[in-house]
């Protein structure tokens, strides 16, 4: 990774709106702490975070509407595989699945009190959710039951990718990776170079993936994760997730920071461009239907869009 774009515990109060509020559109607040988005295709974008928000636009982030989760818990991680069908991650073994996209939010029973700080999933029936205290759950039957996969080991788990039912991969703190070739059934580990943190880890196809952390930490795999090399990020920073645009890949980090490089590793061009906020970065999303299209969220109400493939975004939250 050689492109770094550098910009300029629980609380019991609940994120609230009024009817009129909800109905003609949500006003982003400082209060607001964004931690992940999903960009659907080349309108619907969906943002939560803090105290049970759950944002939705149908305008690629130019309005956005308060969608009731029911709920005041952290939400830390949101994932559709449709317009139609998504599912929420969250604080306290909090799991929330819509079939509406949205316009209702039910709670499903996840069996723990963990912290869950990602969730994803391959269909409407396999899905996969991971966090505190070596917490792994896995669903096939779109969360109507989760049974736990953990492996018994105490270590906090930040991230969970898979490329279809049967693979995927786990990301977590003292440098944890774990791989799965049976849905979980049987996980083995992984070892990257260094035990740093990792936050988010993110593969291309079966061969290709790339893990981010502490101080700006990139993990490049071109065999499955058999063997994981330290790429240079351009950046100190603490990296919090990652995902493919085309030809490259972009990591949302601490204080504004944006990494962007080429899949292949070995280029030598950098450039820095304003992001217009010091905000910590946390999720990032292009769409799936509009390939240079992008959200990106962060700390203080920030909500970022991009339309040419990350060369310029434009605030949509609150920026400093």
């Amino acid at each position: 990774m050689t492109v770094i774009l550098a910009g300029c515990k629980k609380e019991s109060v609940p994120t609230t709106s009024t009817p009129e509020e909800t109905k003609k559109g949500y006003k982003i607040q400082l209060r607001d702490k964004f931690y992940d988005t999903c960009f659907l295709d080349s309108k619907n974008i969906w943002v939560v975070g803090q105290f049970g928000i759950a944002l939705h636009s149908a305008d690629e982030g130019v309005t956005w509407e308060l969608q009731e989760s029911k709920t005041v818990e952290y939400l830390y991680s949101v994932d559709f595989v449709d317009k139609d069908n998504g599912w929420i991650a969250g604080s306290f073994g909090t799991i929330l699945h819509t079939s509406d996209g949205g316009k209702n939010w039910g709670k499903q029973v996840s069996k723990t009190e963990n912290n869950l700080f990602d969730v994803d999933f391959t269909d409407k029936e396999n899905g996969w959710a991971v966090g505190y205290y070596g917490t792994i759950l896995h669903t096939k039957d779109g969360g109507k039951t989760w049974e736990s996969q953990s492996t018994g080991e105490d270590v906090t788990l930040n991230s969970v990718t898979f490329i279809d039912p049967g693979r995927g991969w786990i990301a977590g703190e003292f440098g944890t990776i774990l791989y799965t070739a049976t849905g979980g059934k049987a996980w083995e580990k992984q070892a990257p170079p260094k035990d740093t943190t990792l936050f988010g880890i993110y593969f291309a196809d079966a061969k290709n993936g790339y893990a981010v952390g502490l101080v700006g930490t990139i993990f490049k795999t071109t065999d499955g994760g058999k063997t994981w090399n330290l790429m240079k990020s351009g950046t100190e920073q603490t990296l919090y997730s990652i995902t493919k645009a085309g030809n490259f890949l972009f990591s949302a980090g601490d204080k504004g920071t944006l990494v962007k490089g080429p899949l292949e590793t070995g280029g030598k061009e950098s450039i820095e461009i304003p992001l217009k906020t010091e905000q910590w970065l946390h999720g990032i999303a292009f769409s799936l239907e509009e390939p240079l299209s992008a959200c990106m969220v962060g700390g203080q109400g920030t909500i970022l869009n991009t339309k040419d493939g990350g060369a310029t975004w434009v605030p949509r939250g609150l920026t400093f």
